[in-house]
């Protein structure tokens, strides 16, 4: 199974809707404009200032929701050329206004359709460092349909999650297309639909490549009781590989990728591959290779796509990452690396309502926390693709200890 960042949720969004809940202890009640369900799965949204009496537990950020994957939502509503939006973190106040204040350019008009990703979008992601979990579609209205009107009170986001990460799958051979052979080297077979070898094209006159992913290229190698795939670039022949990464979104790029084109690209921030040292964890402690680290081979994202993610005008985040690694003859040894992209959602302009914020730039990334510098295991949040070269990617590895200044 793919490694999935953010299972699906449903965000509430309550406009213009006021409760009244009788017979509370004045001990136990707190005034808020945004209540969370237990499991984290619904956020409720009062609108206009509106505050509604709740207990002090529903207003704490309860341990189910510290602990979940997103803790920083950003959600904008557009009509014509009229921007609300807003964004906040759990525990804090979400207040958005304004959401229908012209409706259609008119004030007090009929209803405004916000049923497209292009006319209402939520992101849900990290707070610390603005990793995007999870794209978000207004899909039904207390009104009927996905559209908003005067007498609205409350619409409903679908958060299709981001998928990333390095898959193993446990099947036969032949059942995917870029699936290696069980054998005694790694009897489950590897299938490699995140990152695949190329060639890719726009990487440039002259790149080579290998056609796909082979029992040749590629392998499973196991560090700490756990497996990793091992990508084995040639070492004799090919000085330039090229390889691609894809990032997929909840049922499928080809049906829902208008999901993963509502993030748009941060020109002035241009996307980058970083290479990294090798590392896992194990019993709660890093683990480094002690020697054959591999600092001579490039791993950089294929000059066509930069060029694109840092044009001109609003530009559509493409899923298809093309990779170009180039190595030395004097290459050997082992690396890893992890992938970025800023993005920002669907329009970064100000906002026009009064209590609004300006755009968040999120980041797409393999992996998310301090894990994106630890190997991808296609199961973890680890965010790091284990690349070798004239080496097996077992060896030594050597137990890093750390412990706090006293």
């Amino acid at each position: 199974m793919k490694k999935l960042i953010l299972a699906g949720i449903i965000v509430l969004i309550a406009m213009f809707a006021v409760t009244c809940d009788e017979g509370l202890d004045a001990d136990d009640v707190e005034y808020t404009d945004v209540v969370y369900s237990p499991d984290g799965s619904q956020v409720t949204i009062y609108l206009d200032g509106v505050k509604v009496p709740v207990t002090k537990a529903q207003r704490a950020v309860s341990r189910d929701l510290a602990t979940m994957a997103y803790d920083f939502l950003e959600v904008i509503f557009i009509d014509g050329s009229y921007v609300a939006r807003n964004s906040w973190e759990l525990g804090y106040p979400a207040g958005i206004s304004g959401v229908h204040r012209t409706l259609g350019g008119v004030a007090g008009a009929g209803a405004v359709p916000y049923g497209t990703l292009a006319q209402a979008c939520l992101f849900a992601g990290k707070k610390d460092g603005k990793t995007l979990f999870g794209i978000g579609q207004l899909t039904s209205a207390d009104t009927g349909g996905t559209s908003v009107s005067p007498t609205t009170n409350t619409v409903t986001f679908s958060i299709r999650a981001i998928q990333t990460g390095l898959t193993v799958l446990d099947g036969s051979p032949g059942a995917g297309a870029n699936e290696s052979t069980p054998g005694p080297s790694h009897p489950r077979g590897v299938v490699f639909s995140s990152l695949q070898f190329g060639p890719t094209a726009g990487t440039g006159a002259g790149a080579t490549g290998y056609t796909s992913n082979t029992t040749t290229n590629t392998e499973l190698v196991t560090h700490g009781g756990i497996q990793y795939p091992l990508y084995k670039l040639p070492t004799t022949g090919q000085s330039t590989v090229n390889m691609q990464y894809t990032f997929s979104v909840v049922g499928g790029n080809t049906t829902y990728i208008s999901f993963l084109q509502a993030a748009k690209y941060v020109t002035a921030s241009p996307p980058f591959a970083q290479r990294r040292t090798p590392r896992y964890m194990e019993k709660g402690a890093y683990r480094e290779p002690k020697s054959l680290v591999n600092t001579r081979t490039k791993v950089e994202i294929a000059s066509s796509y930069v060029s694109t993610a840092t044009g001109t005008g609003t530009v559509a985040f493409d899923p298809v990452v093309p990779l170009v690694l180039t190595s030395p003859a004097t290459a050997n040894g082992i690396l890893s690396f992890y992938l970025e992209i800023p993005v920002y959602m669907v329009n970064n302009a100000a906002p026009d309502n009064t209590d609004g914020k300006t755009f968040t730039t999120w980041k797409i990334r393999t992996g998310y926390g301090s894990e994106l510098y630890s190997l991808d295991d296609g199961v973890s949040n680890g965010g790091c693709a284990l690349i070798g070269l004239g080496v097996d990617g077992t060896g030594d590895w050597l137990n890093i200890d750390w412990e706090w200044v006293k």
